[in-house]
């Protein structure tokens, strides 16, 4: 009876852990859909930015504004120089606070990928992704040998990416759109957008991409 006890209890934890680990990917994905294309592209990232927030009463958000706080002072002397982390609250309304979670860096290899998701596991943001917003961005500098109009559509293509709306200037291409393959979305009067694509063309003989989702946080 005891072995069955604990035979149970051992398949009831277990239950718990995959049910945990299974949400954890469940809310990165977003994030590693993008990430998995800029690796694939072999583009040449500038930058890369992952912003979380997350709005709750003052007191909750503070005490996990603490937590976080000593999950970030211990890093491992490995993990220096590939990435910044900063965290800080902004007032909503009395009583209420949003707290903002940023990890980035001014690389991507598949090793600062690996670290990157090492870290979402290793800090208490599970109230990020199951309650709060989760933006992704990729800078990037591309041969300005590459057609602007044949990046833009392998990335439609490759994305399943349906094009809601445009901004087109001198040097500057903006689009917004919608795919399948990517979760969360904002609202955009009757329809949905969950990517944002900035093509600049620089004096250098480079284009500057920019992606993001679900809209971009950073300037283009």
């Amino acid at each position: 009876m005891r072995f069955l006890f604990v035979l149970m209890s051992v398949l009831l934890m277990s239950q718990v852990i995959i049910y945990q680990s299974s949400n954890q990917a469940a809310t990165t994905s977003d994030f590693e859909v993008l990430a998995d294309y800029v690796i694939e592209q072999g583009w040449d990232v500038q930058s890369f930015n992952v912003t979380m927030k997350l709005n709750g009463d003052q007191d909750e958000i503070l005490n996990l504004k603490n937590v976080l706080n000593e999950q970030i002072k211990v890093k491992y002397p490995h993990k220096g120089g590939i990435y910044d982390e900063t965290l800080y609250t902004v007032e909503v309304s009395h009583n209420t606070l949003q707290l903002v979670y940023r990890i980035s860096g001014e690389q991507w290899s598949e090793h600062i990928y690996s670290e990157t998701i090492d870290r979402f596991n290793e800090l208490s943001l599970n109230q990020f992704f199951e309650n709060g917003k989760v933006y992704s961005c990729f800078q990037s500098n591309i041969s300005g040998s590459i057609d602007s109009n044949l990046l833009l559509n392998d990335i439609k293509e490759d994305l399943q990416l349906e094009f809601k709306n445009k901004m087109i200037e001198e040097q500057l291409s903006v689009f917004s759109g919608y795919t399948k393959q990517i979760k969360e979305f904002v609202p955009l009067q009757d329809e949905k957008m969950n990517v944002q694509l900035a093509i600049r063309e620089e004096d250098h003989g480079k284009n500057t991409v920019t992606i993001g989702t679900p809209i971009l946080l950073i300037e283009y």
